[in-house]
């Protein structure tokens, strides 16, 4: 038993390509109802897998505990705290306006 060998050729595939962008323009109407099918199919296909799925999982069995890990937590909380202070300190700091002395107004006499 011999195995036939796949035989592909490049120039049909190519000229496939090239008369693909001008079938669609031809047939625009049936190109724009593939693709709304084609979102449609994968909206549903979403839809069923992060809400229909979801639902029909049942989580009342599960007995784990979750455990929290104390101290990390409290470096966490330090770490947010130090980052809440930093920014109350940077709204409260006055910036001089680089542009006074590089631009005056008409009124002003340059010295």
């Amino acid at each position: 038993m011999k195995i036939k060998e796949i035989k592909i050729d490049k120039t049909k595939i190519l000229k496939l390509f090239k008369k693909a962008p001008f079938f669609i323009a031809n047939h625009t109407f049936i190109a724009s109802v593939a693709l709304f099918l084609l979102a449609l199919l994968i909206g549903a296909i979403l839809f069923y897998k992060y809400f229909i799925l979801v639902q029909k999982i049942d989580l009342s069995n599960i007995n784990e505990n979750f455990l929290l890990d104390e101290q990390g937590y409290q470096e966490l909380r330090n770490t947010w705290q130090k980052q809440e202070t930093m920014l109350e300190q940077s709204e409260s700091k006055e910036y001089p306006n680089p542009f006074i002395k590089s631009l005056p107004f008409p009124e002003q006499k340059v010295d």
